[in-house]
């Protein structure tokens, strides 16, 4: 027999203590089992900081060594800067493939601030090649901490609007002084700020998607401000920005770069790290298990109002606890923090309890099945859940799978359609205690299930704050046993990031993907003891959800508070 996913009240109530204890009791930080660390530092293998060298090779000399000792080993670094190479044949400057129990730990300044910068060189150039820093394969206990990951020169600038005119669709900037210029700077991932606040004005993206071929109109340079006046013609945003205006932008938007990438992790550690420019995502872990983030921060520096073109914090198909806690996401062009698993669909259907499944979209590895993980079959009115009894590959390639089933498959269910699995999404997660705020995109994605999110702060974000549920064709799948207590939500969401929904919410549910209509799949919500505060919209929107609490919360100067769509949701309460 198959059991509809249906989480009941009693589930979400209990899950904060069932996060809190996972988390104490999980092996984050598991460096401890493998025995007493010891010591490298880097400099023993040549590279010093502040000299203007090149200490890829000397770093990863250290690396190696330390990987090679058999037991947990930190690899030290003085406080300073530290210069790294970009390493397309290798896939980047420091690749770190099976370590277990290594921590590369930098130095802090007296107020606890990381104090080491490891600083890529790139070229000054619009399109570039891959520059990923950090690429972490296959580690176990690994450990990054008191770190400031940066590019020079940065893939982004900033400067005032000094002109506009409107009537030549023309925009006049000066660049700050020390940010990045050159003449024919493409305008990727564009916006505009207020230079007294340092927050975003309140209008849509002035530039906005990945296709370079739309980003033809560059920047040209023209006499005036000190060497650093630019003007550019024709892309429509001129309506947008006034003079006194900030303007930030980015000359590359294009995937494949990363400040750390990491897939097939376990316990991965990132603690007090601050990345200050990103040439696409800040930070990809994808295919792990078990992820703690502390106070890992994502800011501009110097003179920068933005940081990035791209996610900041990208998790995709990872299995055991995530927990997030402390630091600030800002100057995102899209979202501060996804996280999310595959949708794989239904290829054949052979008997009752038999059926081959194959990917929808091609990933960075095949995803992997086993027996005793839990298909969730997203059909009928409500989705219904299957264990795996036994699995073998169905192509050469190990994407496609045929599936052996402890029980029949529920009658909902037909060749096409879209499933998740329990391997591929995280057992508990917690975020907490992080601030979210000045970005152009949603700050927080979340689409997979038993989640904490508390004691955050969220504000002057263009879209929602908090948005559940799938988010395209692929992408899966939705909120289920959530919490949200204790949070912040103010002054964001004047961009509608979705036209085609009747309204908006600093925390919205959700289902925008072609595969679903009305149905409420976003289950088992509470949503409690949260202050919403000048939003030009509601405070929470819900679609396409079902068992859902909103209560205790309170709203200042708010347009709506809770906006229902009846057609996609059941069983809702609200209680403020």
């Amino acid at each position: 027999m198959s059991s509809s996913s249906q989480l009941g009240r009693r589930s979400f109530v209990g899950l904060g203590g069932a996060v809190l204890g996972a988390v104490a009791a999980s092996p984050f930080g598991a460096a401890t089992a493998f025995g007493a660390p010891r010591e490298v530092h880097v400099r023993d293998f040549g590279a010093r900081p502040d000299d203007d060298t090149d200490d890829t090779e000397a770093i990863r000399a250290a690396i190696a060594a330390a990987s090679a000792t058999g037991r947990p080993t930190v690899v030290r670094f003085d406080a300073g800067t530290y210069r790294l190479r970009p390493d397309t044949e290798r896939g980047a400057s420091l690749p770190i493939t099976g370590a277990a129990g290594l921590t590369l730990a930098g130095r802090t300044t007296p107020d606890g601030a990381p104090a080491t910068r490891l600083l890529s060189a790139i070229p000054l150039a619009n399109d570039l090649a891959p520059a990923t820093q950090f690429q972490l394969i296959d580690c176990h206990g690994l450990t990054l901490r008191d770190l400031i990951l940066d590019y020079a020169p940065r893939a982004t600038t900033s400067g005032e609007i000094v002109a506009v005119d409107a009537a030549a669709d023309l925009v006049t900037v000066d660049v700050f002084e020390g940010s990045a210029h050159f003449d024919g700077m493409r305008c990727y991932s564009a916006n505009s700020w207020d230079l007294a606040t340092g927050q975003l004005n309140h209008v849509a993206p002035l530039t906005i998607g990945a296709n370079p071929d739309q980003f033809s109109n560059v920047w040209h340079s023209v006499p005036g401000g000190a060497g650093r006046r630019y003007t550019i013609t024709g892309f429509g945003f001129s309506d947008r920005v006034r003079p006194g205006d900030g303007a930030s932008w980015h000359f590359n938007v294009v995937g494949g770069s990363y400040n750390v990438y990491a897939l097939g992790c376990r316990d991965l550690r990132l603690e007090n790290l601050l990345i200050n420019n990103a040439i696409g995502a800040g930070i990809l872990a994808g295919y792990g298990h078990n992820l703690t983030c502390r106070d890992v921060t994502y800011a501009p520096a110097g003179p920068d109002l933005a940081v990035g073109p791209r996610d900041a914090i990208h998790l995709s198909n990872n299995t055991g606890l995530l927990d997030y806690q402390g630091g600030r996401l800002a100057g995102v062009r899209w979202d501060p923090l996804v996280s999310r698993s595959s949708f794989v669909r239904v290829a054949a259907i052979e008997s009752a309890r038999k059926l081959t499944i194959e990917p929808t979209s091609a990933g960075s590895r095949p995803l992997p099945f086993s027996p005793g993980d839990e298909l969730t079959f997203w059909s009928g009115p409500l989705p219904s859940t299957v264990r795996i009894a036994a699995v073998t590959p169905a192509d050469e390639a190990g994407s496609a799978f045929l599936i052996m089933l402890d029980a029949d498959l529920p009658g909902t269910v037909a060749v096409g359609s879209l499933v998740t699995s329990s391997g591929h999404e995280w057992d508990q997660a917690r975020i907490s205690a992080t601030t979210f705020e000045g970005n152009i995109g949603t700050a927080l994605v979340f689409m997979n299930k038993n989640l904490v999110v508390e004691h955050c702060r969220f504000a002057n974000n263009a879209y929602h704050d908090i948005g559940f549920g799938t988010t395209s064709g692929p992408t899966g799948s939705f909120a289920r046993n959530v919490i949200v207590r204790d949070n912040v939500f103010a002054g964001s969401g004047w961009v509608r990031k979705y036209a085609k929904f009747a309204s908006n919410g600093a925390i919205t549910t959700l289902a925008n993907n072609g595969a679903f209509t009305t149905q409420p799949y976003n289950s088992a919500i509470m949503i409690e003891n949260n202050r919403f505060s000048d939003l030009t919209e509601a405070g929470v929107y819900l679609r396409n959800a079902r068992d859902v609490t909103v209560r205790g919360n309170s709203y200042h100067r708010v347009t709506r508070r809770v906006v229902v769509d009846e057609a996609s949701t059941e069983q809702i309460t609200v209680a403020d």
